[in-house]
């Protein structure tokens, strides 16, 4: 195996070990040096002739009898990921930083701090502090920070500058003339070039300076078109452009590289050395560099190490980025922190997966494998994609194959189910003052779905609370998204009959309930909190200016519950028991599915099994009983030893049997309930709201439906909000179908403004 030691880690660090020679016979461009006879300014490789090189060394070795052995092999090679060209391992003099002497302080420093997920900390983190190098902070480029570090030309001293003011101390007394404190803190050497970017920066000077005075010649707003708001938001951007540009010089090459300094030892010009610093070393120092050039903090020789940290308000309660910054933005970020204050310059990280194209590939602009997320927004909105993403494995290091039809589900279940659930409440809400609204000591919550809505709201709050301060927001979404569920699909299904009826206390404790909805969820669905808030007339201008709620069990039972332990333990029954109830309806809607009977026709009986549910030994077991009914559309609820299995007449599904036989006044109640549905839909077309009161008019020459309606007429006004319910002679209504017979329906409004 040859040897070589000038381009290779592992090569450099064995000659060191055996004392093998330092030989380095190629230029920084990648061309072999002058003395290399055969192949003098020839490149090692190239993109258009990898092997060139390769041919030159073996022609040379052969020709002197120095060949072993030339063979072909594959084998892998570094290559710039932009053009694709060769590159080459080159050995080359660097500035470090002893990471290796801060090792144990590393690992003690993340012992303190909170991972999410936790395997990371002495997983994929701790395993790379163990491991920890010290880090090659300088590279060999032009563009990037530069080292402020200065060499004497005479006696090779070395100086380190680390501020603007200090350059001013150490400046040499040859130049003629030295920089204001507006950007002038400096000195040159008096060469052409040094006086010729002098004038260039006096130049960029007043160009700054004039373009505060007058932002765009011609391309001024007009006062009229900008608000207040808009136009102090303006002139504070002109204001950070100026301090930050005007103010400060640029202190990059090449302009840096013209600061000459007075050698402290000899006397000696001392000249910046050529290398800036790897960019992670910036990334690493943001938390110092963020707050000290963008304030007016200043640094002085008293300033106490605690005084700075509490301007910069290190160390940060949180942050959070991917995977990948295990060995980048997390690790530069730790090594910073604990060599200047000695602790982790962060409490909290959560650790993203990496996003992932559906089919599991990388994304790719190439390839284009992902959907535009603008696109993505302008047809869910922002609040779908947040909720989606943060419910998703990837906020557990996790990653994601990102998926439009998850969005899509977020969306639905979510975004729209809420405003369903929103819009509802407002059709019941008109007339009751906004402050009355959601004041639950003003009422009795006596009916025990409002008592487990209540509790399951407080519930909510105490969880996402608890989640959220774990900083486990995965936890926090799946939460609130069971809660929308029960809120959208029980608790409003359940309770609309008494909302119809104008019951007061159901309106204040939905009010209640959204209201503590849009506070906890603003964190994670801002957007949609805002909304809530707003349409349900909150306190103050915005949610986002609302205190954190609490879970106030006190609260919810004070009128008809003695002490706290009564409190909890009716209520932990109440969420189990209505569980009982979702789940026994899900089983029930199931088995309707399997033999063809919509939710519209009533059935005569629904057989559970004992032991198959707490609900049938609950005191609420009486209350429970027309939520079932109402829900499954069945006549009796019926709780049983043994199911009937293996009978012709009942479908089962453990541990719930349904009577599939109906009768003819199952068939009539089901017709009735077709008949609402449809006239319901024709007062929704019409913009009809509940405080619209009308006359049904009908015309069919169906027999059957006509003694129908006639003698369900009160169960169909009291329904569909009618004052009367008659049959007509006019032709110009809809036109429906009843279980395959016409019938033309009008809707004359009663009220003086129809849907207003």
């Amino acid at each position: 195996v040859h040897i070589a030691p000038g381009f290779g880690e592992d090569d450099y660090q064995l000659s060191l070990k055996e004392q093998l020679p330092f030989l380095q016979h190629v230029n920084h461009d990648g061309t072999f040096k002058e003395y290399i006879s055969f192949a003098p300014g020839k490149k090692v490789k190239t993109k258009e002739e990898p092997n060139g090189a390769d041919v030159e060394v073996i022609k040379y070795l052969s020709a002197h009898n120095m060949l072993f052995k030339k063979e072909k092999y594959a084998h892998s090679y570094p290559h710039c990921w932009r053009c694709d060209t060769p590159l080459i391992n080159y050995a080359t003099s660097s500035w470090f930083v002893k990471v290796t002497a801060l090792k144990e302080r590393l690992q003690d420093a993340n012992a303190k701090v909170n991972w999410v997920p936790e395997h990371i900390k002495n997983g994929r983190f701790g395993k790379w502090l163990e491991g920890a190098r010290d880090w090659a902070i300088s590279r060999s480029r032009y563009w990037g920070a530069p080292l402020p570090v200065w060499r004497c030309e005479g006696c090779g001293d070395i100086k380190v500058i680390g501020s603007v003011a200090e350059l001013e101390q150490n400046k040499t007394p040859e130049n003629s003339e030295v920089l204001s404190s507006s950007a002038k803190d400096v000195s040159f050497a008096g060469t052409q070039k040094s006086r010729q970017l002098e004038a260039t920066i006096e130049y960029s000077l007043d160009i700054v300076n004039n373009t505060e005075k007058k932002p765009a010649e011609g391309l001024e707003p007009s006062q009229s078109e900008l608000s207040n708001s808009s136009a102090r938001h303006a002139t504070d951007i002109l204001s950070v452009y100026q301090k930050t540009t005007a103010d400060a010089m640029d202190l990059h090459r090449p302009y840096i590289d013209e600061i000459v300094l007075s050698c402290g030892k000899c006397g000696g010009a001392m000249r910046r050395i050529k290398e800036v610093f790897d960019c992670w070393f910036e990334s690493g120092a943001m938390p110092y560099a963020s707050e000290l050039i963008f304030s007016d903090f200043k640094l002085t020789e008293g300033t106490t190490r605690e005084e700075l940290k509490k301007h910069i308000n290190f160390p940060a309660d949180f942050i959070a980025e991917g995977t990948d910054q295990t060995r980048g933005w997390f690790y530069t970020l730790m090594v910073l922190g604990v060599a200047l204050y000695g602790e982790s310059p962060f409490k909290n990280v959560i650790v993203n997966g990496i996003i992932l194209a559906e089919d599991g590939q990388k994304m790719s602009k190439r390839l284009k494998n992902y959907p535009d997320p603008q696109v993505i927004m302008d047809k869910y909105g922002a609040d779908a994609l947040r909720f989606y993403l943060m419910s998703s494995p990837a906020v557990r290091a996790d990653s994601l194959n990102f998926s439009e039809k998850g969005v899509d589900e977020m969306y639905k279940k979510v975004i729209l189910l809420t405003l369903n659930v929103v819009n509802f409440y407002k059709l019941f809400s008109q007339g009751i003052p906004p402050k009355e609204k959601g004041l639950l000591e003003n009422i009795d919550p006596g009916h025990k779905l409002d008592k487990w809505i209540i509790s399951k709201t407080h519930v909510l709050i105490g969880d996402i609370t608890r989640y959220l301060n774990q900083y486990e927001i995965d936890k926090a979404c799946r939460t609130t998204l069971d809660f929308i569920d029960i809120l959208s699909t029980w608790y409003i299904r359940g309770s609309r009959d008494r909302f119809k009826a104008g019951d007061p206390n159901a309106v204040v404790v939905l009010s209640h309930t959204l209201l503590n909805l849009a506070k906890v969820v603003a964190p994670i669905v801002p957007f949609l909190g805002e909304y809530i808030y707003k349409e349900i007339q909150g306190p103050k201008e915005s949610v986002h200016l609302e205190a954190w709620p609490d879970a106030k069990w006190y609260l919810v039972f004070e009128d008809v519950i003695d002490d706290m332990e009564v409190v909890i333990r009716n209520r932990d029954e109440i969420i189990s028991i209505m569980d009982d109830v979702r789940k026994i309806s899900e089983v029930g809607h199931s088995l309707r599915s399997e033999i063809g009977h919509k939710v519209r026709q009533p059935l005569q009986e629904i057989q559970i099994k004992k032991d198959g549910f707490e609900l049938r030994q609950s005191s609420f077991y009486e209350e429970c009983i027309p939520i079932l009914q109402d829900e499954l559309n069945v006549c009796d609820v019926v709780f049983v030893d043994k199911l009937p299995e293996g009978q012709e007449d009942w479908v089962v599904k453990d541990p719930i049997a349904l009577y599939t036989v109906i009768d003819d006044q199952l068939k009539e109640k089901g017709t009735v309930r077709e008949l609402t549905r449809q006239i319901n839909n024709l007062r929704k077309k019409q913009g009809l709201t509940i405080h619209d009161r009308v006359i049904v008019e009908y015309q069919t020459e169906s027999l059957p439906l006509t003694s129908l309606i006639e003698k369900y007429q009160e169960q169909l006004k009291e329904a569909v909000l009618a004052h009367e319910v008659r049959k007509g002679d006019s032709v110009d209504g809809s036109v429906v179908d009843i279980d395959g017979e016409n019938i033309t329906i009008t809707l004359l409004c009663l009220t003086t403004h129809c849907g207003g």
